[in-house]
């Protein structure tokens, strides 16, 4: 009997396309074509997974979706079941199961899911890294929910290297994926993108140890960092 293959690293992908609507529809928060790059940069983070056999990726559907974000999230979903197969699921909870396959079938915990899938984890040593939207909300949320179910002896993000949220890849208050490139090319783009660095990192840092108060952590263990922080 083949040995279950060891996931070394699980990205979750949490909310995709949440910010964006469409232009009738009021509330827009970005554009079609900003939506069409994010489109692109989770598409390029699926591909990256899918080359390396030890990562599995899940995915937090956003609770509602209007027709032009259920457009966007078809066609990722399409794209992560092509690339990854086996080594994409669900994770959000829907009364009765946590987890769900690429095919959608349901599972209460993550062992179950595993199981199914003939893999399994190291939780001291497994990683984990969030990306979508937002990044110091519904990500950094989803994912100390899915640490908590891995049993990480520290599930709260930004406090350790086990576990992350790739800001690159993220939507927040601060920041865009797409103004990254642009805010690199002047001077004053670059102070600007070094004062949302430092606003990102106060914001992180309030909400992990708000995170950390609320499941009975010590909110001291997160130290502001001396060096700049970057995006």
């Amino acid at each position: 009997m083949a040995k279950p293959l060891l996931i070394r690293r699980i990205d979750l992908l949490v909310h995709p396309f949440c910010g964006y609507a469409s232009a009738n529809s009021g509330g827009l928060l970005y554009t079609k074509a900003q939506a069409a790059e994010l489109l692109s940069i989770f598409e390029s983070h699926i591909d990256e997974a899918g080359r390396d056999k030890s990562r599995l990726l899940l995915l937090t559907p956003s609770p509602v979706q209007s027709k032009s974000q259920r457009q966007l999230y078809g066609k990722l979903v399409s794209h992560a079941r092509k690339r990854l197969g086996k080594r994409f699921g669900f994770f959000w909870q829907d009364n009765r199961n946590l987890f769900k396959d690429c095919n959608g079938i349901g599972y209460k915990t993550l062992e179950d899911f595993l199981t199914a899938q003939k893999s399994r984890i190291d939780r001291l040593s497994v990683k984990t890294r969030g990306l979508g939207e937002y990044a110091t909300a519904c990500v950094l949320y989803s994912l100390l929910e899915l640490n908590r179910q891995i049993g990480m002896p520290d599930p709260i993000p930004y406090r350790n290297r086990q576990n992350t949220v790739l800001a690159r890849k993220s939507v927040d208050v601060e920041f865009k994926p797409w103004e990254l490139k642009e805010l690199m090319k002047t001077a004053a783009g670059r102070k600007l993108l070094k004062n949302k660095g430092l606003a990102y990192a106060e914001s992180k840092r309030g909400a992990a140890n708000m995170f950390a108060f609320r499941i009975g952590k010590s909110i001291n263990h997160f130290k502001q960092r001396k060096t700049r922080t970057r995006l």
